[in-house]
């Protein structure tokens, strides 16, 4: 049983990605998780489908009374999966964080869910607000979910992440790893020429990797350049798994490629 969250409140800072490569993970080594996201923008429900993928809105509860600030009551539900024993993977849009703290601590959540077999994922850019979104994360984190495994991730498609270690906010964030006792991680860049076109058309993951280089709806890019993009994709997979998930579970198959932890 694993359960993931997946943070940060900057949006842009690839928590959909990592919050896919979860699914695809788990769904390889016969877990199929429940796919849950909070965000005004979702992503998930366009990947895996509806019928998979509860998606909830940041905001007030539409089925509440509208008595209730800030729609707490929307995040009720989260309880029974926390504390069910099935797995799960929870992607956290921008600014939904706010709200998931402010839940916890109404229902003072540490003493009914101790954070056991959770793992909270923040990835966080070259960018100091994706900075500012990891801190929070991290700041009520710990207090929150007091026995997770919390895992900053780094991912450096924008630039380095560390070539920002002479500002303050980047001193704080790893100032609170330390105090969080989170683990620091290095998430390989994925870049392969159309790929944004294919996520924009709601091409997940391990679609492309098993669809045939004449069906990719990239009619522009030659073959060559497809199966480049495929090769791509499947190393990111491989490396992927590596960093982000070799302590949390052995992957058998993510797109028709086999996955060892090392």
């Amino acid at each position: 049983m694993i359960k993931v969250f997946i943070a940060n409140d900057k949006g842009g800072v690839g928590k959909s990605l990592v919050a896919q490569f979860c699914v695809l993970a788990l769904d390889a080594n016969g877990l199929r998780p429940d796919i849950i996201e909070y965000d005004n923008q979702p992503k998930m429900r366009s990947l895996f489908g509806a019928d998979r993928v509860e998606t909830n809105s940041i905001g007030l509860n539409a089925d509440s009374s509208g008595d209730l600030e800030d729609g707490v009551m929307s995040w009720d539900p989260l309880l029974e999966k926390l504390l069910g024993d099935k797995s799960f993977v929870v992607d956290f849009g921008a600014q939904a964080w706010a709200g998931f703290s402010e839940w916890a601590e109404s229902i003072a959540l540490e003493q009914y869910y101790k954070g056991k077999g959770l793992s909270i994922i923040v990835p966080v850019t070259a960018d100091r607000e994706a900075l500012n979104g990891a801190i929070r994360v991290l700041k009520s984190a710990r207090q929150l979910l007091p026995a997770a495994k919390i895992h900053l991730l780094k991912v450096n498609k924008d630039g380095d992440v560390d070539d920002l270690e002479s500002i303050p906010e980047y001193k704080l964030l790893f100032a609170m790893v330390e105090t969080s006792k989170a683990k620091v991680k290095d998430l390989p860049t994925l870049r392969a020429k159309g790929l944004p076109v294919l996520f924009s058309l709601n091409y997940s993951l391990d679609k492309i990797v098993s669809t045939p280089l004449e069906d990719l709806p990239l009619g522009s890019l030659p073959l060559a350049s497809r199966a480049r993009l495929i090769a791509a994709v499947k190393e990111w997979l491989v490396e992927a798994n590596k960093v982000l998930l070799s302590s949390l579970i052995t992957v058998k198959k993510v797109g028709g490629t086999r996955i060892r932890r090392r």
